[in-house]
């Protein structure tokens, strides 16, 4: 299983890695990546529409639970 992070960078504050609340699972790294790359969009656009400035922004998929089971 895999959940999306996404690491957001703003001009003059310090980066944080946010994640889904609740936590959502994916069966797949195909889903989870196409899923978070959508999420990165929607908190892209809601922070520029708040007039903030994005230094950098990136989305990823972690494993969660057993690693051997991939």
């Amino acid at each position: 299983m895999f959940k999306i992070a996404i690491i957001l960078c703003l001009i003059g504050i310090p980066c944080q890695i946010l994640e889904q609340e609740p936590v959502v699972l994916y069966s797949t790294m195909e889903e989870c990546r196409e899923v978070a790359e959508a999420k990165m969009q929607e908190v892209k656009t809601g922070f520029e529409a708040q007039n903030f400035v994005i230094a950098e922004i990136h989305s990823y998929c972690e494993v969660v639970g057993d690693k051997n089971n991939l």
